[in-house]
């Protein structure tokens, strides 16, 4: 199977499981969780429209906004809505807005590499520590593990010049990590 075309496959994927979650759940009872589901749609949504353009040798610059978007925002916007669902709004206001300092950190400072490892960390430990109910631990840690395996294992992948393993591998982790979410969010609602 060609780059693009399993490029265009996972995309479309990605596309399909957020706009499934748009569907889904209610923007008025799961606002944090239902924009997550947009970003996941509109970066799978871009990814299909780059992969099925035919020359595509410079890098699209929406793309990469929502890729830096989904690395950095995706995240915190799952851990937010299972904030506000499991300890209230408070909270999840917190966690939130601590998390958004520190993403205008990353971009007013693209050249401080602690700010993206700081942000997947917190998210990672708040993640872990945040699950109240025994069922929801495994769906918690799943999504660390993917979330670990897609950071990670694409800055590994590159050094080893395996870009698009790479990229294959950050889609298939985006996949799981959204179809995760949306199953826990549906549970709690």
């Amino acid at each position: 199977m060609s780059g693009k075309l399993l490029s265009g496959l996972l995309n479309g994927v990605l596309c399909g499981i957020g706009g499934y979650g748009c569907c889904k759940l209610d923007p008025f009872v799961q606002p944090v969780g239902y924009m997550s589901c947009v970003m996941a749609y509109t970066h799978g949504t871009l990814g299909l429209i780059v992969s099925l353009r035919k020359a595509a040798k410079g890098a699209n610059p929406q793309l990469c906004v929502t890729r830096n978007l989904m690395e950095v925002g995706h995240m915190t916007l799952i851990n937010t809505q299972f904030y506000h669902s499991t300890m209230g709004s408070g909270r999840a206001l917190v966690f939130g807005l601590s998390m958004g300092l520190l993403g205008v950190l990353s971009i007013q400072m693209p050249k401080v590499i602690l700010w993206r490892p700081a942000i997947g960390f917190c998210n990672v430990l708040c993640l872990l520590c945040s699950p109240h109910y025994a069922s929801s631990w495994g769906t918690h840690l799943m999504i660390a593990l993917l979330y670990a395996a897609g950071s990670d294992g694409v800055y590994y992948l590159k050094g080893l010049d395996r870009l698009s393993y790479a990229e294959r591998l950050y889609e298939v982790c985006n996949i799981g990590i959204t179809h995760l979410a949306i199953k826990a969010f549906m549970e709690n609602m």
